[in-house]
């Protein structure tokens, strides 16, 4: 087409000339249209996440001008970066997810950069500081659930003892602080905070 400046309505088949069947498996109309006399006319689709929604309200990561349904994890478009499932991003995501830059925390669907706090995946309950999991914090930090105790990152679901941080010494029991809890361990703890 390019070489002799042929334009698409003039890309016929023998079938189209003299009914014989060929090429056979393009016989059929819609086959035809759908995988080959059609695609001539489609602009190609740059590999990556599109920076807008398909028809369908989709917003879909393409690798070689197909939807790449194999791809799972982090992408950016000129909206942000967002969580892809399966080719498609999820926006029902609140996870932790990886991509080349480290593990983020992903509120929606999008990889939300603002937040420090404790967040969840599949792998545990992860310290993250301004959308990015900390793999260095050991101490005490807090999420909706309550207070917790993290080492390397992650909350020590296996941790029972007392922990420190600027608001004093605090009893621990299976990583998260009790705050219920009253008795002797070396020193006196009311509601979780120790007296000295």
């Amino acid at each position: 087409m390019s070489k002799y400046n042929i334009p698409v309505d003039r890309v016929i088949r023998h079938y189209d000339v003299n009914g014989k069947p060929c090429p056979a498996y393009w016989v059929d109309e819609t086959l035809w249209e759908q995988e080959f006399h059609g695609r001539l006319t489609q602009p190609d689709i740059p590999d990556g996440l599109a920076d807008q929604a398909a028809s369908d309200g989709n917003w879909y990561y393409y690798k070689d001008n197909q939807v790449a349904t194999d791809f799972t994890g982090l992408a950016q478009n000129v909206n942000g970066w967002w969580y892809v499932r399966n080719g498609v991003v999820n926006f029902g995501a609140n996870t932790v997810a990886q991509n080349e830059n480290g593990w983020w925390k992903v509120t929606n669907g999008a990889v939300d950069f603002n937040y420090t706090g404790i967040a969840q995946n599949e792998n545990g309950w992860w310290r993250i500081e301004n959308g990015k999991v900390n793999f260095d914090y050991t101490g005490l930090a807090q999420n909706e659930n309550g207070w917790f105790y993290l080492q390397g990152g992650a909350v020590n679901f296996n941790y029972t003892g007392l922990a420190k941080n600027d608001q004093g010494v605090w009893y621990v029991r299976n990583g998260k602080v009790d705050f219920d809890y009253s008795g002797n361990i070396t020193a006196r703890v009311e509601k979780g905070r120790v007296i000295v």
